[in-house]
């Protein structure tokens, strides 16, 4: 099965997380404040970590290497055009409760920040408000960007540098505006390649008639880990190659998963030193 060097290398840190969950070494204090967390606090942080691995994609970019994931909560809504009310609580309490100790818990190599939304929905009449949530592997970020060069120097103009952008949305704590909001270059901080990005943009645009198709990373979806969609050409063995990396790394997750302290296991990866 088609891995790189880099991607073996993710994977065989996932089952030495699996294998020895306490053994990787926190920052500072780090089991100090875990345990001076309140039992209410823990539990809603530790369904916040849960559902954002099992459900949300974060997953693959804490312990993989998926640039970017994204989630999303509703801070003004009513329940009744909820989905699923209860789960929307226990990600603002979990959200909350992050906020709370994020200091705390130094994550160098990643960006975990928060953009808040409004818009007035006409056919109900009412404003509702969500809160959309970044996750964004550093290393990974400035890798694709390098790689794309030639495509987000075009679009973000001869003055772009990867490591500003990163500053930029690291102190304006603002991602959508920075890529001046355009859907190729997010498609590919997304993880889901050059080609699909480009074809789903021109899709948009009505510039393309290449097939177009809902992907998922696997075949036969069994487990609580959300394989990754995403839309591109099914025919693509670029893509291809992309989706068995992401079954491979959706299989490791299950296992992450079904860990004791999921919470604590979380914390640890998240509060690793920069390489």
């Amino acid at each position: 099965m088609w891995k790189t060097k880099s991607q073996r290398s993710w994977i065989r840190l996932a089952f030495l997380l699996i294998l020895f969950p306490f053994s990787l070494k926190a920052a500072p204090d780090t089991e100090t404040l875990y345990n001076n967390m309140t039992v209410r606090e823990s539990f809603y942080l530790r369904e916040f970590f849960r559902i954002a691995i099992s459900e949300e994609h974060f997953g693959y970019t804490l312990f993989f290497d998926k640039p970017m994931s994204t989630m999303g909560f509703f801070l003004r809504c009513p329940s009744k055009e909820m989905s699923n009310a209860y789960q929307n609580k226990l990600l603002k309490k979990g959200w909350k409760v992050w906020k709370k100790y994020e200091t705390s818990f130094p994550h160098s190599r990643f960006l975990l920040f928060e953009e808040e939304e409004s818009f007035f929905d006409k056919e109900n009449k009412h404003t509702i408000k969500v809160c959309n949530l970044y996750l964004i592997h550093k290393k990974e970020f400035l890798s694709q960007i390098v790689a794309n060069w030639d495509l987000f120097s075009d679009r973000l103009g001869s003055e772009f540098s990867p490591r500003t952008l990163l500053e930029q949305i690291e102190s304006t704590k603002c991602l959508l505006v920075h890529l001046n909001y355009d859907e190729t270059l997010l498609g590919i901080l997304l993880g889901f390649g050059r080609e699909a990005a480009l074809i789903f943009d021109l899709h948009e645009k009505g510039e393309s008639h290449t097939p177009l198709n809902r992907l998922v990373s696997t075949d036969s979806f069994v487990g609580k880990v959300e394989p990754v969609v995403f839309m591109g050409n099914e025919n693509s063995l670029a893509t291809q190659e992309i989706l068995k990396k992401y079954d491979e790394q959706r299989k490791a997750l299950e296992k992450i998963l079904q860990q004791k302290d999921l919470l604590k296991l979380t914390l640890k990866a998240l509060s690793q030193p920069t390489e």
